[in-house]
């Protein structure tokens, strides 16, 4: 057998942290949906509750402006930057005395308000515009005629209380206020896209605690970090096609399969030939922990690029679920009880379908009540080893490991076990309990692919850069 080279990957401790970052952006991009529902139903809580809130009110507003009487004679010139500084302080000081308690007691008194002085600063609001020396005094009540009452009030008693208590400068009003003919309409749109951004914010938090709490595998650096597993292949999404109604698995023999896809496949049959030769690998169980993590497809692809150079036996295995026949876009029945191919292995090859594109050899099993304890038998393993002999490779697709024991049991029957890993779908405890359950049994565990791989690391981390178009 022609020698091969396992492909390993750099190492990947400076870059853990960059890794976490871009894997929590996958997932917030995934979730995208998530994210978008909490922003619209913030947005229309928070429009709801502005309209259903929404008190009118109104603003009387005058302006004045700030003057100093510190003049300074340079040459001609009567008026220099020393005045015009000072004026800018004063803003600042008659900005506090406008709003003082003095000037508050001296217009709830002359206006006979039934307010306290604080109360009534709690409706007046001062803006300064230094750079001009003006201030912008504005009112606001319930009450228009109250509202300009107050304003014209407080216009009438600042002026005195400002030269008894500061001696330079003085106020002059700029614009009185006029009596206000609308309310301040509600402010539907800033608290909506205030609304908005409170949404994206906590469904980008729940996403990001759920993947706290819950983590999954998103990159090959998770398999090697947390299941300590040889990542033998990164194998990226396919959209799928339809055949008959139902979706068609990606087959490397198809035309129109993706050129990305096609040479992940080809690199995990390298790292599995490598392995093969080294380790004296010839059958090969195809495990996962859960449903729809692609065993399937992996058992087929990766049989289908070994065909290329060697005599190859595909068996489906998963006889609750067989969908090898249906991939392979076989027409007709070809499955064989598993009862009845261990009463006569001899002449299993009766029970063989040929693939005619790639000559690929497919045995599917038909389930049986008592599928557990046939699997059990010593005959089993006795098939297992014929076939050895007859076939340079054994490709076995099995069912989920934590549904059923099959699997489990099958793996004590061949030379290795690969585990499959779809991105982002099983939670890490329950692979990681699947990867127990082979190591508590002995199973020679080889290594993992992460499957149907959307997100994929450009950098030294991960062998393959995929930019997903379909």
């Amino acid at each position: 057998m022609e020698k091969q080279r396992f492909v390993t990957q750099a190492p990947i401790d400076d870059l853990e942290i960059d890794i976490n970052i871009k894997n929590i952006l996958y997932c917030i991009v995934k979730k995208w949906w998530l994210v978008l529902i909490f922003m619209a139903v913030s947005t229309a809580i928070a429009y709801a509750f502005t309209i259903y809130t929404y008190f009118p009110v109104y603003n009387a507003t005058t302006s004045m402006i700030v003057n100093s009487n510190q003049i300074k004679v340079i040459g001609q010139d009567v008026v220099n930057i020393n005045d015009i500084s000072l004026s800018r302080q004063l803003v600042d000081t008659y900005t506090v005395i406008l709003k003082s308690n003095r000037v508050m007691e001296h217009v709830v008194e002359k206006l006979g308000l039934s307010i306290t002085p604080t109360q009534l600063r709690s409706c007046v609001s001062v803006y300064p515009d230094k750079n001009a020396g003006i201030l912008y005094l504005t009112v606001t009540d319930p009450d228009p005629q109250r509202a300009l009452h107050i304003s014209k009030t407080i216009m009438e008693v600042a002026p005195d209380i400002i030269s008894q208590t500061v001696e330079v400068g003085s106020v002059k009003v700029l614009d009185e206020a006029v009596l206000p003919r609308y309310p301040i309409p509600p402010s539907t749109v800033r608290n909506s896209l205030l609304g908005m951004l409170i949404g994206i914010v906590l469904g980008v938090l729940i996403i990001v605690i759920s993947k706290y709490f819950k983590p999954t595998v998103i990159s090959a650096v998770d398999v090697r970090s947390k299941l300590e597993l040889p990542v033998l292949g990164s194998i990226p999404h396919m959209k799928k096609a339809k055949w008959r109604g139902r979706h068609a698995v990606p087959l490397i023999i198809n035309s129109n399969v993706n050129i990305n896809f096609f040479e992940s496949v080809k690199s995990l049959r390298t790292n599995v030939l490598y392995l093969s030769e080294r380790e004296d690998i010839h059958t090969i169980l195809i495990a996962g922990a859960t449903e729809n993590e692609g065993k399937t497809t992996t058992s087929i692809n990766l049989a289908l690029s070994l065909c290329s150079r060697f005599k190859v036996l595909l068996i489906d295995a998963d006889m609750r679920k067989p969908d090898v026949a249906g991939a392979l876009h076989i027409l007709g029945d070809v499955s064989v009880p598993l009862k009845l191919l261990l009463e006569h292995p001899d002449k299993y090859e009766k029970f063989v379908y040929v693939e005619p594109t790639s000559g690929l050899g497919v045995i599917s099993l038909k389930e049986s009540k008592l599928t557990s304890d046939l699997l059990s038998l010593p005959q089993f393993k006795g098939l297992i080893d014929q076939l050895k002999r007859d076939f340079d490779f054994v490709i076995i697709d099995s069912p989920p490991a934590q549904m059923h024991a099959d699997a489990t049991i099958i793996s004590q029957c061949v030379d290795a076990v690969i585990l499959t890993i779809k991105q982002d779908h099983a939670p890490l405890d329950v692979i990681a309990q699947t990867q127990n359950d082979f190591v508590m049994i002995q199973a020679k565990m080889i290594g993992c692919i992460l499957n149907d791989a959307r997100y994929m690391r450009s950098d030294a981390v991960d062998r393959y850069r995929y930019y997903h178009r379909s």
